[in-house]
């Protein structure tokens, strides 16, 4: 089976709640999956086995810096773990790292909704453009 980093963004609860059952059941079926999570996604994530906390990157003052810092922490953990697939849940440090070495990614979210699914409702202008400018990283 799948040897996985799964990443998860953790700027609110809604990415680490989707993994709980995510991972478990990939897990299930046999993958072995490892799981890195920041911010309040760790809390949530807490009681799984083989999570990780990482540094949150998330809007506002520092995110450069941040993102900077976690994609050379990213790139190194993934050249150690040689993982089959990069799987992110809003984390997207992890995505680019991954690229940068050449793993197939994987990435989930509500921003991809918004950008690539016709919703039922429509977001405010602002929350589309962020979505589009995060997606497109």
């Amino acid at each position: 089976m799948a040897r996985i980093q799964y990443y998860v963004h953790g700027r609110g609860r809604g990415h680490a709640i989707r993994t709980l059952s995510a991972v478990a059941e990939l897990r299930e079926r046999g993958h072995d999956v490892d799981v890195a999570a920041s911010g309040v996604a760790a809390q949530v994530l807490a009681s799984v086995p083989n999570v990780r906390t990482i540094e949150l990157v998330a809007p506002g003052r520092g995110m450069a810096s941040a993102f900077r810092r976690r994609l050379g922490a990213d790139r190194q953990w993934l050249r150690r773990l040689h993982p089959d697939v990069v799987v992110s849940d809003g984390d997207g440090p992890s995505v680019h790292a991954a690229l940068a070495l050449g793993i197939p990614r994987l990435a989930v979210g509500h921003g991809l909704a918004l950008v690539h699914a016709r919703v039922p409702t429509v977001a405010p202008p602002f929350a589309r453009w962020r979505e589009r400018l995060n997606v497109g990283s």
